[in-house]
């Protein structure tokens, strides 16, 4: 059964003002404003094939979880003549925790606080309702017809002598392309960060450079994503990463042993609405200390495999180098625009003592893979927990 996955991210009401409290999302719906999400499902009205529809929703505070789940039930409404969908949300949750505590798990370890959390319910849910292939996709993107098909074409087959356990697809933007747009100084400057996408760019040449229609890749892009039931039922994302889940999904899957590969021909449509570049600096310094420490701590931890920062140059490996902290440091000491918004943006220095204690706690993440292998295990073959959400789905 394919399954395709669709996180939604929401804030507060248009008049009402964030907090820093909030969890971080690039471009979350206002919860009386527009969505995105609607143009999405019309989308996938027109795929053609067999397919069930999982909505993740997400919000930036828990004093607005209800009010969003029942806006987004009354989206997904009219599409269910369409393709079977579902919303799993904060209700959802508490299920899914209470059956965890009765199975003797510890419910903790799922939630949906920030982008790790959420892209590990996008591999849950599709699992408890028998999934064998999970496509995910995000809720600003257009697909085309034959998105499915093209989905499940490559994923599983061998190339080069490697299995394509996961299979990354393309984002096209409304300019016609796929390369990101490059501000003026990101091939001038030295400084990482200020290069930013000069780095992603010279990396979707590389790929180009490759022969064929699939390609090793260093990159996934998390809104074009197709995991194979061997590889969701072992790898979890990172719950400590809060930026760039995506590519930190291969990085853990090349540890533990999975290969990731580019299918230049799958590809999504991405329109994304505006969001603030200061805060991604700021998480992006955090991510990029942490994976630098994972990948060494890769190299003692008994079985599992070293992935080395020049396979996955240029980006990203170029970040898990030793100047890694000289630009980091630089880079956020001229960050500009951020006046009366320290309660949003911490200083230069604070940012980089929250990566180094964020990277001290990278070997975390090694525990918590060998948990995910049985709360995934346990939580699908548990007859009251997939029963439920066939039933909802309406397999039942």
């Amino acid at each position: 059964m394919l399954t395709i996955v669709i996180p939604t991210y929401w804030q507060r009401k248009i008049d009402e003002h964030a907090m820093p409290s909030d969890f971080v999302f690039d471009h979350p719906t206002h919860l009386d404003g527009p969505d995105t999400l609607t143009r999405t499902l019309e989308s996938l009205s027109q795929v053609t094939g067999e397919f069930t529809v999982v909505v993740i929703t997400a919000t930036v505070s828990h004093e607005i979880d209800k009010e969003v789940e029942t806006r987004v039930n009354e989206i997904i409404k009219p599409f269910k003549a369409s393709y079977p969908v579902i919303q799993f949300a904060s209700s959802s949750l508490f299920e899914v925790r209470g059956r965890m505590e009765v199975l003797g798990l510890d419910p903790r370890d799922i939630s949906l606080d920030g982008y790790s959390a959420i892209r590990n319910c996008q591999l849950l849910v599709p699992a408890i309702l028998g999934a064998d292939i999970i496509v995910a996709i995000d809720d600003d993107e257009l697909v085309e017809p034959d998105f499915a098909k093209m989905a499940l074409e490559m994923v599983g087959r061998t190339f080069n002598g490697k299995i394509a356990h996961g299979i990354a697809g393309r984002y096209f933007y409304e300019w016609g392309g796929y390369r990101v747009k490059e501000p003026e100084s990101a091939r001038k400057s030295e400084n990482l960060f200020i290069r930013k996408h000069a780095l992603q760019n010279d990396s979707y040449d590389l790929f180009d450079s490759r022969h064929g229609r699939v390609v090793e890749t260093s990159i996934t892009l998390g809104g074009n994503m197709v995991f194979s039931k061997e590889l969701f039922m072992k790898v979890p994302f990172d719950p400590k990463v809060t930026r760039g889940e995506d590519i930190d999904y291969l990085i853990n899957s090349r540890m533990m042993g999975f290969n990731w590969m580019l299918d230049k021909e799958l590809k999504i449509y991405h329109y994304p609405p505006p969001c603030k570049p200061q805060h991604k600096l700021q998480e992006d310094v955090i991510r990029f200390f942490y994976e630098r420490k994972k990948l060494e701590l890769s190299t003692v931890k008994e079985g599992w495999q070293n992935v080395l920062p020049d396979e996955l140059k240029p980006y990203p490996g170029e970040y898990f180098t030793a100047r890694l902290d000289q630009d980091a440091l630089e880079a956020l000491e001229n960050r500009e625009g951020l006046t009366g918004l320290e309660p949003f943006y911490m200083s230069p220095e604070e940012t980089l003592k929250v990566a180094r204690e964020r990277a001290a706690s990278a070997g975390d993440f090694f525990d918590f893979a060998a948990r995910w292998k049985d709360i995934i295990s346990t939580l699908t073959e548990d007859k009251i927990l997939t029963n439920l959400y066939r039933e909802k789905l309406g397999m039942l």
